[in-house]
């Protein structure tokens, strides 16, 4: 069991009708310092959200930057997300992640999802697939979650665990305002 602290801010401004900025901060303590950025906007429209952003990460003071684009849809409840992250020496991922809410109650939901994803022009290239299921509890502008997540990638074969799937948790307190 390993333990991580970290605290995130984000928010969404409207600009003009459907068109948003977006923006996020996270600080992450683990066993190197770790901060992550977000700025993008967002326009929604009646056929879904597309959305540029700029990811900035610092681990122990060295920088990288990566620009994503996504199309996210909602049909029949599934919400559904295609995405293209490109980073600075060329290299580039395509993701595609399909997922639901299931409302138990006015205050309690179950979320699961799926998430599948390759990279290119990477020195070792890669596809994965996260699987997640989680839960959460609202009270007014206060959330408690707990997510159990369940990862297999090609990168795991190559260091000889035969494709196995690797499990994290995530538990944690949001305020919504």
């Amino acid at each position: 069991f390993r333990s991580v602290q970290y605290v995130k801010a984000s928010s969404e401004l409207g600009v003009i009708g459907g068109l948003s900025l977006t923006g996020s901060i996270e600080q992450v303590k683990a066993d190197e310092e770790e901060l992550y950025g977000t700025i993008g906007t967002v326009l929604s429209t009646f056929i879904g959200d597309i959305a540029t952003e700029l990811y900035v990460t610092s681990i122990d003071d060295v920088n990288a930057y990566e620009l994503v684009s996504s199309y996210a849809v909602n049909l029949f409840g599934i919400d559904s997300i295609v995405s293209v992250t490109t980073e600075e020496g060329g290299q580039y991922t395509a993701d595609i992640a399909v997922g639901t809410d299931l409302d138990i109650t006015e205050h309690f939901v179950i979320a699961v999802g799926v998430e599948y994803g390759q990279s290119f022009e990477y020195d070792t290239d890669y596809t994965y697939t996260l699987a997640t299921i989680g839960v959460q509890t609202t009270l007014d502008h206060l959330t408690v979650f707990a997510n159990l997540n369940y990862l297999n990638n090609d990168l795991n074969t190559a260091q000889g665990t035969d494709g196995e799937w690797e499990s994290t948790s995530d538990f944690g307190v949001a305020l919504n305002f």
